[in-house]
Parts: structure tokens; sequence; C-alpha cells
């Protein structure tokens, strides 16, 4: 929602980190020249840091803007009152707001405008990288028909990279086979296909339902122990890492009417039950 954050923690995120320990140290960064119109044409963000009196890390408060913040390069006419007549205004302005998108302190980069942090930080540029560094270890793996398809569905939009991303960060990532991905697949009916060619089989990626398959690389399907419901959830926090799977998985699975009937008596887990 409009007043959730989020917060990343710049250790996992290099490039974002290197550029926030950039701009924090005023005194190392080189004096704005005004005439300089490639910097201002680029003009992502400004910022404003905070040194605090005890000596704490600096507190950096990040604003998207671009080169129409300065006033000769808006659409705007600046004039001012002098002598009750109103003259142009030929110095120099650059107009801030006093909104916040993001804070940075201490390792931590609080976000309150998402949009607007993929703007300041060139985010879609970072998950690119490291999505496209993922989807290279995969491809040795080859365990997806259809691969090229596949990486140029990731990499062509920021929310399939990112999720691609979370799923290379997973504990299970190393270890996933397609025994594993088609046993899954098999327990929560998912619409997913295996294709076995050249003495290998594989999971085969269907451009007409992208997410599909990667809904089930980064295992987003629960099973509840107290319904025996199978969920297809939005987000994960884990509770606790077992070493075998609950005995609910192993339940017969409900048919779709009393799965639908259930869903229908039950609260609003954000969830919804998986075909």
């Amino acid at each position: 929602g409009p007043d959730q954050v989020e917060v990343l923690d710049l250790t996992t995120y290099p490039t974002i980190k290197a550029e926030v320990g950039l701009v924090s140290s005023v005194a190392a960064l080189p004096e704005f020249d005004p005439g300089d119109d490639a910097f201002i044409a680029g003009l992502r963000y400004s910022v404003v840091v905070l040194d605090l009196k005890d000596g704490g890390p600096p507190v950096c408060v990040f604003r998207a803007t671009n080169a129409k913040h300065e006033l000769g390069r808006s659409r705007w006419l600046g004039i001012i009152l002098k002598g009750g007549a109103f003259d142009t205004l030929v110095d120099e302005v650059y107009l801030l707001d006093l909104g916040i998108d993001c804070i940075a302190s201490d390792g931590l980069l609080f976000i309150f405008q998402k949009g607007s942090f993929q703007t300041i930080f060139r985010f879609f540029d970072e998950i690119k990288r490291k999505a496209g560094a993922t989807l290279q270890v995969l491809r040795k793996r080859d365990i997806i028909e259809g691969f090229d398809e596949f990486e140029r569905a990731c990499l062509g939009q920021v929310q399939m990279a990112a999720k691609m991303y979370s799923a290379a960060t997973a504990a299970y990532f190393p270890t996933l086979t397609v025994t594993k991905l088609k046993a899954v697949a098999k327990q929560f009916h998912r619409d997913v296909r295996f294709h076995r060619s050249g003495g290998r089989e594989r999971v085969v990626f269907d451009p007409a339902d992208k997410w599909e398959l990667l809904r089930l690389l980064d295992d987003d399907l629960l099973a509840s122990p107290l319904t025996a419901l199978m969920y297809e959830v939005n987000s994960k926090r884990v509770l606790q890492v077992l070493k075998r799977a609950p005995e609910a998985t192993k339940r017969t699975v409900p048919s779709r009417a009393s799965a639908a009937r259930s869903q229908k008596q039950a609260p609003d887990k954000r969830h919804r039950v998986a075909k």
C-alpha cells in the first residue's frame, strides 16, 4: 500500500551501496558546474546529506529529479517582483520539492516510492545484471526447454527479473533438479509440461503463461496443515526449516469444488487456491 516502506540491505546490492557511499562523502564530491550540460541532462536525483552530531553514520535523503528541475530548462518562466514591477529571473535556479523517495543510513535503504527508487538507482539495470548471472547458471544446468525465450522474458520485465533473482538466492536453488520440479508440479496440479529429448528430461517454458515456470522456480506454493488446502502465495517468510515435508502435504488433494467452498468460508489470506 501507499503507507508501506520497503527496506533493502545494501550488502546485497553492492552497486547501490557504492553510489550511496559516494554521495554520503560530500567533501569528496567535485564542485557542481552549472555549465556541464551533459551532467545536467543526466540528472536522476537530488540528495540531502545529514551529518549527525553524535558521530553516527550520515543520513542520505534522496528525491528523484531531472534536468527540467533547473528552471531555465523547464517550461516555466521565472519572474521576480522588483520596485512594484515584475522582471525576468535570469539567475540559475533549481527547483527542489520537500518530498522523500528514499533514505539511506548505516547500510540500509528505506524506500518510500518504489518507482522513484528504480529511477534513482537504475534498479532495473542492477536486477537485470543479477538475473542475467543467474540465468547463465541455469543455462549450464540445462533443465529448461525453450531457454532462450525464457531468458528474454525474464530480462525484458523488471518484475520477472527480480523474481528470477529471488529464486536464485534461495537455499534450495543449488540443488534444484527437474525431478524435484516435477514432483512439486504434480503435487500442486500446476500447468507445467515436462519433455524428454536426447536422453534428458526438461521443464518446458510456455510463452503463453510466462509466470507459471517462475512461480515454480521461486517456490510460490504451499500446503496448509490446518485445512489441507494448497495455496499460491504472494510473499513468504520462513518460520522454521523443516527436516522433511509436513504430513499435510501428503494428504489427498480435495476436489476443486470442495476447495472452492472451503476458500469461500476461510478468511482472506491474500492467497489463492492453486488449481
